[in-house]
């Protein structure tokens, strides 16, 4: 079985490049994610036989209807808190890390929480100071 994480990692950048480009290779995911073309050939095989995706004739990835339902929530997940983060004062580069980091971790009812501090942010013309990025203080440095 394929890590949980690893498999959003898969499904999320199989949908976007679909959107994009129309189809997918399993030589595309590997240069995405910088995994050897073995390593994701075995992925993909499980998640094949796991039912998030299927091959046709020429070796196109085409995601299921389970495939696709992950993507599009790993996708809305990702994109939320990323544009959350730019609107509280992050980098764009710095929001799109965090985003990545966080969109494993949210359970719906998290999400759910965080959509809707989202949409609240955009109604009101609060501003927020940058937020800079740099070294995470020591435990020991942090008043609580």
């Amino acid at each position: 079985m394929i890590e949980q994480r690893r498999l959003e990692d898969y499904m999320r950048i199989i949908y976007l490049q679909k959107k994009e480009n129309g189809c997918v290779k399993s030589a595309t995911i590997s240069r995405i994610m910088h995994v050897s073309r073995p390593t994701v050939s075995v992925a993909l095989k499980r998640m094949a036989a796991d039912g998030y995706l299927v091959f046709d004739e020429n070796s196109f990835l085409h995601l299921t209807d389970k495939g696709e339902a992950l993507a599009k929530r790993m996708t809305l997940y990702h994109d939320t808190i990323q544009s959350l983060f730019v609107r509280l004062g992050m980098s764009a580069s710095d929001a799109e890390q965090e985003a990545h980091q966080l969109e494993h971790a949210l359970t719906p009812l998290g999400f759910e929480a965080l959509e809707r501090l989202h949409s609240a942010l955009l109604e009101t013309p609060l501003q927020f100071q940058p937020v800079e990025s740099g070294p995470v203080p020591e435990a020991s440095e942090l008043s609580v």
